[in-house]
């Protein structure tokens, strides 16, 4: 999947949602996650202008804990 259908996709599901969840959890593809770490994962640059803009917080699928 390419970086733009990647947000897109969210951008979309956040409209058909009608809104934005405080986490989002993503699955660890290189197009929103670079690196997982466990306590500050890498996420990709253009992904995290998104969720900056929706303002809601990114926790990688591998790294949930609970």
């Amino acid at each position: 999947m390419k970086s733009a259908n990647w947000l897109a996709c969210h951008r979309r599901m956040y409209e058909y949602y009608g809104g934005v969840p405080a986490v989002t959890v993503p699955d660890c593809l290189k197009q929103g996650v670079l690196k997982c770490h466990i306590y500050d994962p890498d996420i990709n640059p253009g992904y995290a202008q998104m969720v900056a803009h929706f303002s809601t917080a990114v926790v990688p699928a591998r790294l949930v804990l609970g």
